[in-house]
C-alpha cells in the first residue's frame, strides 16, 4: 500500500500542549493505568491517598467537559490503548490529539465508539501513532463532524482507505466519480442493490471530501465543486439505473435533468436540497407519460431513506406552475411558458440552471434559448428593482428569530451576495456574454475584471462569500442537516469558531471569529443596501465599505489622528451595523452615516482619537437604542461633544456611563442642577443601612452597596459634565467637581453615623486632608477622626468599624483612620482626655501641618467644640525658627520620596509641588491667621486669600499659588480620569504629554507639561523665600 503522506502535510505537526495541561493529563492517565492493573490482579488499593477530585473534574482541568459520559469514554479509551500493550506516553499522545480537535468531548467519545467497532484495535492504534498526520486526521473528523464520525464508525476500514495514495490520485470530477459509481453498481443485479451501492459510495465520497476540507485546507470553491460533481455523477448513475428499470432499449432517453440553485451553480453544500426541473424532447403523450414515470422514480430514488441512508433531498417546486404543473415539460412548452408567463423571480432562478444528467445536449440547447430571454436588453422591468424587491420580500418573510442568525438569508448574508452578483449579470450580460455563469464567485470575479464592480467591493463580497460558505459547511457537517442557523449561545459559538478553524481560512479565536463574521455581514449589508437603492455611497460611508487595511481608509482616518486604522474600521462597522449576534437595522445605519463626519471631527480634537472612538462605540452599544442615540448626537452638538469628551478623557467615566446609561439624559441636560438635586436628598435605598451592615455577605447588603456605589458614579459623571462645560475652570462645584464630591461624602457618612451612633451629642466626627477642606480628587482617601466624650469606647469602635467596612470593602469611599493620634497602632476611637494629653505631650511637628485641615462633619456640639479647643491650642500658634528648620528638613525628606523617573509629572512630592504650597500656607496661617474661626476648614484658595489679606503673600505670589493649585488639580484630574497615577515608562510619558497638550487646546485650560514645569519652578521660588524668611 502506498501511503498518502503528502496529502496530510498541510495539517502540519501536532501543536504542543501547555506544560501544566500535559502534567495534569499525565497524572490522570497514570492513575487510570494503576487502577486498571490493580483490577486485573484483584490487588488492594494503593498506599498513597486517592485523588479527592472525580475523574470528570480532573479531565475538565485538561480541557474536556465535566460530564460523566465524557469521563467514561476517556477511561475506556485509556484502557483500550493500554490493553493493546501500549504505554502511558502513547495514551497521552492520543488524548492530546483529541484535545486539539474542535470538540475534545466529541473526539474522545467518537474515538471510543470507533475502538469498539474496529476489528483490530492494536493495528489501528499503532498505525496512528506511527503516522501522526493520520492521528490528526481521525481526531479532527471525530471532533468536528458527527456525521463523518458516524461514517468511520460504521465502516472502520475507511481510515485505511483514506491513507492510500490512490484514494487521493483521483481528481474527483464528474468523470472519475461516474467511473467509480459504475464499478460499484456493476456488482449488483437488483435495482435496490444498485441504488444502495450508490448510497454507500456517496457516503464514502462525502467522507473523503470532508477530510480534504478540514485537514488539507481545500478552498471553499474546490470543496463545493467536488460536492457538486459528485451530485452530477450520482444523478447520471441513478438516472441510468431508473431507465434500465422502467424501459428497454427501444425506449427513447430524450430527457434532461436540469439543476438549479446551489447544484446548478456548482456550489453545493454538504446537506443541500437539490432543485431540479425536467425537460424532454418533443414527443407523443405516451412517451411524455414514460418520461414522467422516469422523473418521478428518479426523484424518489434520490431522496428515499433506506438502511444505507439517502442521497439528496429533491425539490421539484421550481418547475413551471410549481406543484400544480406537470413534472416533465417538453423543451418547447418550457420556452413558451417562460416567454409568456415567466416572472422576474423565475428568470432569476433560471440564471443558476445547469444540465447535469440525461440528454445534456437537449439541456444545453434549452438553457441557451432561455438565456436569450433572461439576458435581454429589452426586459420589460428594471432588473435592479426586480432583484431588490425579491431581496426585500425574503427579509420580510424571514421569521424574527432568524433575522440575526440565518447565515443564508439574514441581511448581509449569502443571499445578499448572490443577489448583487445576479443583478449585475442581468444588467451587463447582454453586452458581456462571459457573465452568463451560474456560479456566484465566477460572476463576481468577472464583474471585477470587467470593472463593473470596484476591486475592493468585489474582493469584500468574495471574501465574505467564502467565509459564509465555510461557516455554512461547518454547521451542516455536524449532523448532515440542512441548517443555516448560527448558534446563539456563547458555548456553541466558541465551538463553531473552532470548527471553522479546521479549514482553508486559518485559525480563529471566539473573539476573532465574531469580529470576522460581523465585519463581513456589515460590509455586505452596507454595499447591498446602497446597491439596490440605486444610490451612490456617501463620502464618509465609504469607510463602512472598505477593508480594514485599505489605503483609502488609512488616508481618511489618519487625517483625523487615528493611528490604529484596522481597529478604527472595525469600530465604525460595529457602530453602523452592530456585531453578531446583535445586528442593527437599516435606520440605525442611516443615522450613523449622518453622524459619522461630525463624530470623526470631534474625536480628532481629543487627546487620543483612537481610544475616544472605541469608547464612544462602547457607550452606543450600552444605549441599546442606537438609531435614536445617533439621531440625538446629530441634532445636539453639545451632547455629542460632551460624550466624545467623556470618551476621550476618561476610561473610568466611560465604563461607569456604560454601566449606568440611564444617566445620559441628565448629563445632556443641566448637569449642575442635577448635582444639587442629588445632594439635596439621597433616596433611602441608596444610603447606608445599619441592618444590612451587620448582615455581612447577604444579597441585600451587596445590592445596597452596589446602589450606593452607583450613586457616587452618577455624581462623578454629572460633575464631569459641569466641569467640561466650564472648560475646567472654577465653577459652582469646583474645577473638577471636588466640592460636590466632598458634599456627597458628607451626606452619606452623616446618614451612616446617624444610624449607627445614637449618642450623637457625645461623639464628633472630623474629616482631615483634602476632603476636610472640600478639595478631594477622584481617588482621594477620606481621612477620618472619631472623638468621644463619656461613651463606651469598645462598643463605639465596633460600630465605627462596621461603617468603615461598609464603605471601604464596598468600594464606595476609601475611609482612612491612620491620621488619628498615634496612627494605626492606636484604638480607632479615643476620648477628649486622651487627645488633650496627646497634643500636649506626644504629638509630632508634622501633625501640626496635618491637623491644620480638620473639618467637623458630624456629631454633638459639646464633643465638637471640646476637641477643636484642644486642637487650636496645638495647631494655631506660630512656628519657631527651629520648628521651621525642622519643617524644611522634613519637606526635603518628602521630596526624596518623589518618583525618580519622570519627576516632572509629579505634582505632590517633587520640588514646587503641592507639599511646597502646604508648608508655605501652614507656616503663614500659624503666624498670621491663628484667631480665625474657620482656621481648620478653609480651602486652599481661601488660605491663599487670607494670607494675601494679612500681607504674608504678595499679590504676585498669591496669583502664582492660586494658578498652581488649579493647574495641579486639572493635571491630577486628567490623569485620574484615565486611571493613571504616574507615567512609569517613556512611552506613557510621551502619550501623557501629547494627551494633556491636546486637552489644553480643547478646553482652553492650561494642563501641559510646559505649564507644569514653569509653575513648579515658580512655586519652589515662593517656598524658598518664605521658609528662609521665616527662619
Amino acid at each position: 500500500m502506498a501511503y498518502a503522506s503528502g496529502m496530510f502535510a498541510a495539517s502540519g505537526p501536532p501543536t504542543t500542549m501547555p506544560e501544566h495541561v500535559h502534567q495534569k493529563l499525565r497524572a490522570v492517565v497514570e492513575d487510570v493505568h494503576e487502577a486498571m492493573m490493580r483490577s486485573l490482579v484483584d490487588a488492594p488499593a494503593a498506599d498513597h491517598p486517592p485523588q479527592d477530585l472525580a475523574l470528570e473534574t480532573r479531565i475538565a482541568e485538561c480541557g474536556f467537559g465535566a460530564s460523566s459520559a465524557v469521563a467514561s469514554s476517556f477511561q475506556r479509551v485509556c484502557e483500550r490503548v493500554l490493553a493493546a500493550d501500549l504505554n502511558d506516553e502513547d495514551v497521552i499522545l492520543i488524548v492530546e490529539a483529541c484535545l486539539r480537535s474542535a470538540s475534545p468531548d466529541a473526539a474522545i467519545v467518537n474515538l471510543e465508539r470507533y475502538l469498539e467497532s474496529t476489528g483490530s484495535v492494536s493495528v489501528f492504534l499503532r498505525t496512528m501513532l506511527a503516522a501522526p498526520p493520520v492521528l490528526n486526521l481521525v481526531t479532527t473528523v471525530f471532533g468536528a463532524s458527527q456525521h463523518l464520525a458516524d461514517i468511520l464508525v460504521r465502516q472502520p476500514g475507511f481510515v485505511y482507505w483514506l491513507m492510500e495514495q490512490s484514494t487521493w490520485d483521483s481528481p474527483d470530477d464528474v468523470d472519475s466519480f461516474s467511473e467509480w459509481l459504475a464499478r460499484e453498481v456493476e456488482a449488483f443485479r437488483s435495482v435496490e442493490g444498485k441504488l444502495n451501492a450508490v448510497r454507500r459510495a456517496h457516503r464514502q465520497a462525502l467522507l473523503k471530501i470532508g477530510v480534504l476540507d478540514m485537514v488539507s485546507g481545500a478552498s471553499v470553491e474546490e470543496v463545493t465543486r467536488r460536492l457538486s460533481d459528485l451530485a452530477d455523477a450520482i444523478a447520471r448513475t441513478v438516472l441510468d439505473v431508473v431507465f434500465d428499470e422502467l424501459g428497454d432499449d427501444a425506449r427513447p432517453r430524450g430527457i434532461a435533468v436540469i439543476a438549479m440553485g446551489k447544484l446548478g451553480g456548482r456550489e453545493l453544500n454538504y446537506s443541500s436540497d437539490i432543485d431540479l426541473i425536467f425537460a424532454c424532447q418533443e414527443c407523443d403523450d405516451d412517451t411524455l407519460h414514460f418520461y414522467t414515470r422516469v422523473a418521478r422514480r428518479f426523484a424518489d430514488a434520490m431522496s428515499a431513506l433506506t438502511e444505507e441512508g439517502y442521497l439528496y433531498r429533491v425539490d421539484l417546486r421550481l418547475r413551471p406552475d410549481g406543484k400544480a404543473g406537470p413534472l416533465v415539460n417538453t423543451e418547447q412548452a418550457l420556452l413558451i411558458y417562460y416567454e409568456n408567463r415567466g416572472r422576474p423571480w423565475e428568470f432569476q432562478a433560471m440564471m443558476k440552471a445547469r444540465a447535469i444528467a440525461g440528454d445534456l445536449a437537449l439541456g444545453e440547447r434549452f438553457l441557451d434559448s432561455i438565456g436569450k430571454l433572461i439576458y435581454s436588453s429589452a426586459l420589460p422591468y428594471s432588473p435592479l428593482e426586480a432583484v431588490g424587491a425579491m431581496r426585500d420580500q425574503i427579509k420580510e418573510n424571514l421569521r424574527a428569530n432568524q433575522r440575526g442568525h440565518n447565515i443564508k438569508l439574514m441581511a448581509g448574508g449569502i443571499r445578499d451576495i448572490e443577489f448583487v452578483a445576479q443583478a449585475g449579470q442581468i444588467m451587463h450580460a447582454p453586452q458581456h456574454k462571459e457573465l452568463r455563469t451560474p456560479n456566484t464567485l465566477v460572476s463576481l470575479s468577472t464583474q471585477r475584471r470587467l470593472k463593473l464592480l470596484k476591486e475592493w467591493d468585489a474582493d469584500n463580497l468574495m471574501a465574505a462569500y467564502r467565509f459564509f460558505r465555510l461557516v455554512e459547511h461547518r454547521l451542516q457537517m455536524m449532523h448532515q442537516l440542512q441548517t443555516h442557523t448560527l448558534p446563539d449561545s456563547d458555548e456553541e459559538i466558541a465551538l463553531l469558531a473552532r470548527r471553522v478553524s479546521h479549514g482553508p481560512l486559518g485559525s480563529f479565536t471566539t473573539e476573532s471569529f465574531i469580529d470576522t463574521l460581523s465585519r463581513h455581514l456589515n460590509n455586505v449589508r452596507a454595499f447591498a443596501d446602497a446597491f439596490f437603492a440605486g444610490e451612490s455611497v456617501h463620502p464618509h460611508s465609504v469607510l463602512l465599505m472598505l477593508p480594514e487595511d485599505s489605503e483609502r481608509a488609512v488616508t481618511i482616518l489618519r487625517q483625523v489622528g487615528i493611528r490604529d486604522v484596522p481597529r478604527a474600521m472595525r469600530t465604525l462597522h460595529g457602530m453602523a451595523y452592530g456585531s453578531f449576534p446583535r445586528l442593527l437595522d437599516r435606520r440605525a445605519r442611516a443615522e450613523f452615516e449622518k453622524l459619522l463626519p461630525f463624530l470623526l471631527e470631534d474625536v480628532a480634537a481629543t487627546g487620543d482619537p483612537d481610544t475616544a472612538l472605541v469608547r464612544v462605540a462602547q457607550v452606543a452599544a450600552a444605549e441599546k437604542s442606537e438609531s435614536s442615540f445617533y439621531g440625538l448626537l446629530v441634532d445636539s452638538p453639545a451632547a455629542r461633544r460632551l460624550l466624545v469628551g467623556i470618551a476621550g478623557m476618561s476610561s473610568l467615566l466611560t465604563r461607569e456611563l456604560c454601566a449606568q446609561i440611564g444617566v445620559l439624559d441628565s448629563l445632556i441636560g443641566d448637569g449642575g442642577e442635577a448635582v444639587d438635586q442629588m445632594l439635596a436628598e439621597v433616596p433611602e435605598w441608596e444610603r447606608f443601612s445599619a441592618r444590612e451592615a451587620f448582615a455581612r455577605g447577604s444579597r441585600a447588603t451587596t445590592e445596597r452597596r452596589e446602589r450606593q456605589r452607583q450613586w457616587f458614579e452618577r455624581l462623578r459623571l454629572l460633575t464631569f459634565a459641569e466641569s467640561f462645560r466650564n472648560g475646567f475652570h472654577p465653577g459652582p462645584h469646583g474645577i473638577t467637581g471636588e466640592k460636590a464630591r466632598a458634599a456627597g461624602a458628607r451626606v452619606h457618612l452623616a446618614a451612616a453615623f446617624d444610624e449607627m451612633v445614637p449618642e450623637k451629642e457625645r461623639v464628633a466626627v472630623f474629616v482631615m486632608g483634602s476632603y476636610g477642606v472640600g478639595e478631594p480628587r477622584i481617588t482621594s482617601d477620606l481621612d477620618l477622626l472619631v472623638v468621644a466624650d463619656g461613651v463606651d469606647l469598645p462598643d463605639l469602635m465596633q460600630r465605627v468599624q462596621a461603617i468603615n467596612q461598609w464603605f471601604t470593602d464596598g468600594r464606595i469611599l476609601k475611609l482612612d483612620f491612620r491620621l488619628r493620634a498615634e496612627g494605626a497602632s492606636s484604638p480607632l476611637v479615643q476620648d477628649l482626655a486622651f487627645y488633650d494629653e496627646y497634643f500636649k505631650t506626644r504629638a509630632s511637628l508634622w501633625e501640626r501641618v496635618a491637623f491644620a485641615k480638620c473639618s467637623p462633619w458630624w456629631g454633638g456640639e459639646k464633643a465638637r467644640l471640646g476637641f477643636l479647643r484642644k486642637l487650636r491650642a496645638f495647631v494655631a500658634r506660630p512656628f519657631s525658627a527651629e520648628e521651621i528648620t525642622a519643617l524644611a528638613q522634613m519637606r526635603a525628606r518628602v521630596e526624596g520620596l518623589a518618583p525618580k523617573k519622570f519627576v516632572e509629572w509629579d505634582t505632590k512630592r517633587s520640588a514646587g509641588g503641592r507639599y511646597d504650597i502646604e508648608y508655605i500656607l501652614a507656616v503663614g496661617m500659624a503666624a498670621t491667621c491663628m484667631d480665625r474661626v474657620d482656621f481648620f476648614t478653609m480651602s486652599t484658595h481661601e488660605r491663599i486669600d487670607a494670607l494675601l489679606g494679612t500681607g504674608y503673600l504678595t499679590a504676585d505670589e498669591g496669583a502664582l499659588l492660586r494658578d498652581a493649585v488649579d493647574l495641579f488639580t486639572r493635571v491630577e484630574h486628567f490623569m485620574e480620569l484615565q486611571e493613571m497615577s504616574h507615567p512609569g515608562t517613556e512611552e506613557k510619558a510621551r502619550w501623557l504629554e501629547g494627551h494633556l497638550a491636546r486637552l489644553s487646546e480643547e478646553t482652553g485650560a492650561p494642563a501641559s507639561l510646559a505649564a507644569l514645569t514653569d509653575t513648579k519652578t515658580g512655586v519652589r521660588g515662593v517656598y524658598t523665600r518664605h521658609l528662609d524668611q521665616s527662619i
